[in-house]
């Protein structure tokens, strides 16, 4: 997941974002939770009110980041002059003509 999406605009312009921040965000708190769990368990405990909250910043920093990338890339489609975004995933875009297509729950269906 070094790539969190591919932009591509018919007009030839391409854009990648990347994704690295979140493996280095996710490798930090597995690596923060398990010491703390680990601790837990020689108390015997399975559950605690800072291993949810851990968890809970963990998602926000995750969402935070996808959030803010996104509204980049919604404001540099906006500069470019895009009207129309399609999102999904493109299955066999390549073999495609001329025919319409139209995006269904993230994917690509031909019409």
């Amino acid at each position: 997941m070094n790539n969190l999406m591919a932009i591509y605009v018919e007009s030839g312009l391409t854009r990648l974002v990347n994704g690295r921040p979140l493996k280095a965000v996710s490798h930090y708190w597995r690596t923060k939770i398990a010491e703390y769990q680990s601790m837990l368990n020689k108390y015997g405990l399975k559950t605690s009110r800072r291993l949810r909250l851990m968890y809970s910043k963990w998602r926000r920093q995750v969402k935070s980041y996808i959030d803010s990338k996104v509204r980049q890339a919604i404001g540099w489609l906006y500069n470019a002059g895009v009207s129309i975004i399609k999102v999904g995933y493109p299955k066999y875009i390549a073999q495609e003509n001329e025919t319409s297509t139209t995006f269904t729950r993230g994917r690509m269906d031909t019409c």
